[in-house]
């Protein structure tokens, strides 16, 4: 079995990848394309996986560093902070949500027909008893 040869096309400084450039691995078909320094992707970037997934974000040594979003094809998606290619932050799932949303809409529906509880929902929302949204602080009285 013959291994494909890595490409880079962009910009070069000493024989080194610096500047914009694309560069992709031949055995896997990752790329990336984004900022380079010193051979090191470095700066704003976005990485792409064969199988899906997509980091767009920023770069420090060839490691995910700074602001950064996580997206993988089934629709899952991490944003916020990496530190040294370690994910700091919530992830959001569109179909956990979804569920959270559906049962929500059920409490909601027992609150009008038995006017007795308060409908409290997912991710630090909370619904009075007039059905606006509120962020969550503490408590919410029921009035």
């Amino acid at each position: 079995m013959v291994e494909s040869a890595n490409t880079y096309e962009g910009q070069f400084e000493n024989n080194m990848k610096h500047g914009k450039g694309i560069f992709t691995w031949g055995n896997s078909g990752n790329k990336y394309e984004g900022d380079f320094k010193f051979d090191y992707r470095n700066g704003f970037g976005i990485y792409t996986w064969l199988d899906g997934n997509k980091y767009e974000g920023y770069w420090e040594k060839d490691k995910m560093h700074g602001q950064g979003k996580m997206i993988h094809p089934e629709g899952e998606k991490q944003i916020g902070y990496y530190d040294k290619g370690k994910y700091k932050g919530k992830t959001y799932n569109p179909i956990q949500r979804k569920r959270q949303v559906l049962k929500l809409y059920k409490d909601i529906k027992k609150y009008k027909q038995n006017k007795s509880i308060l409908a409290v929902g997912g991710d630090d929302l909370l619904f009075n008893s007039k059905f606006k949204i509120k962020k969550a602080s503490k408590r919410i009285k029921q009035r």
